[in-house]
């Protein structure tokens, strides 16, 4: 299975943070995690492209710095990872050049007053030029999530886990089917610091068409 197949579904799909748990917050915070990030080229011409759009919602200066894990700061156009954004309402776009080879990771996004933030990656195609695009908000932290699962429409259920802690963590996966059996269990490690995107069917066999749940502790 190649990264880019991982990737197209991670980043349509589910996104866990550190210590397990992450659900969509479309709420301003000062914290911000966004667990898959992608940038640059494959050996056919294709692409991978990550933009961070961060908009604030308090009167006054507010301070910013985005945290790359897995790609090094000049993945950012210009290189720079630090803004600044002076009133409600004002937004600041940082943008991974995507002219570099391919690698992915994770991002923190810290500020000192709350932001509203959000990552869109753009999967461009020689030839082609934009080929898919999606737009993920960030996530929080938590201990114990459960997903639905649904495959019915030939679909791979895909997401990533994000360690952002200093010790490597153990996470628990159990599926169980519509009727709440269990179908399946298995532990994955994440060391610190670091991610992991991939389809839940490469460690638990699912039948076609299966619809359950995914419990992450």
């Amino acid at each position: 299975m190649s990264v880019r197949q991982v990737l197209l579904i991670a980043m349509c799909c589910l996104f866990l943070s550190s210590m397990g748990f992450a659900q969509t917050d479309r709420s301003a915070n000062v914290n911000h995690t966004f667990p898959q990030i992608a940038d640059g080229k494959f050996g056919d011409g294709s692409y991978y492209r990550s933009s961070l759009i961060a908009t604030s919602v308090t009167a006054g200066v507010t301070s910013c710095t985005l945290n790359l894990n897995g790609l090094p700061t000049n993945r950012l156009t210009g290189g720079v990872s630090t803004f600044d954004m002076t009133n409600v309402g004002v937004y600041t776009v940082l943008q991974t050049t995507g002219d570099q080879a391919f690698a992915s990771g994770y991002a923190t996004l810290s500020c000192t007053r709350p932001v509203t933030a959000y990552v869109v990656y753009e999967y461009f195609r020689p030839g082609t030029g934009l080929a898919s695009t999606a737009t993920v908000f960030s996530s929080q932290t938590g201990s114990l999530a459960q997903f639905t699962v649904d495959q019915r429409i030939g679909s791979r259920f895909g997401f990533a886990i994000t360690n952002d802690s200093n010790v490597s963590n153990r996470y628990q996966l159990i599926v169980n089917d519509a009727a709440g059996q269990q179908v399946g269990q298995i532990n994955v490690s994440i060391s610190e610091k670091s991610n992991r995107a991939l389809f839940l069917d490469e460690f638990i066999p699912l039948p076609s068409g299966f619809l359950g749940s995914l419990l992450i502790g």
